[in-house]
């Protein structure tokens, strides 16, 4: 019973942590995206978009390494063939 409650607390954990790093993937992403923040500044350089998109993609591909491919199956679904979308 203590390994069960043990390994559900873990998970649980886990997934937090999983939702925070989306969370912060998603809001850098966007704010780059917008145009709030410059990409590149003489002042910090290159950093802004490494701690607002390439940290959090390194947190994900090490805490959760299966998630990148589900994400990109899940896109190549999505999208039919351009010569379906033509013909059809």
């Amino acid at each position: 019973m203590y390994r069960s409650t043990h390994a559900a607390r873990a998970a649980a954990c886990r997934q937090r942590l999983l939702d925070a790093v989306k969370l912060w993937l998603a809001l850098g992403s966007l704010l780059l995206l917008t145009g709030l923040l410059p990409v590149h500044s003489a002042l910090l350089g290159w950093s802004l978009p490494f701690w607002l998109v390439a940290a959090p993609l390194l947190l994900l591909s090490t805490l959760a390494p299966h998630l990148p491919r589900q994400w990109l199956r899940r896109c190549g679904t999505r999208r039919r063939p351009l010569h379906a979308a033509i013909w059809n």
